[in-house]
């Protein structure tokens, strides 16, 4: 998985970043975050590597936990 993130510094996610250290110079600015420090329903595009054939594929945040949580592995597809 990437480890770090460009997100938009929107007003329902500017005080979860400041908490974490993130200087928002303004609303609407782009950011570039840690991964980890995602809340965990983040819809923020990160590019993941299947843990069964290797490639990267662009998927949410909160998709690719949901994914890890139910296999305990990250997988592109069904078929893999």
């Amino acid at each position: 998985m990437e480890h770090l993130s460009n997100i938009l510094g929107l007003t329902k996610n500017k005080k979860h970043f400041l908490d974490k250290g993130y200087i928002i110079e303004s609303i609407n600015s782009n950011i570039v975050v840690d991964v980890n420090d995602l809340s965990h329903g983040s819809k923020a595009l990160i590019i993941a590597e299947c843990e069964v054939c290797s490639k990267h594929k662009q998927i949410e945040y909160r998709l690719y936990l949901k994914s890890k949580n139910n296999k305990d592995t990250f997988c592109c597809s069904n078929t893999c």
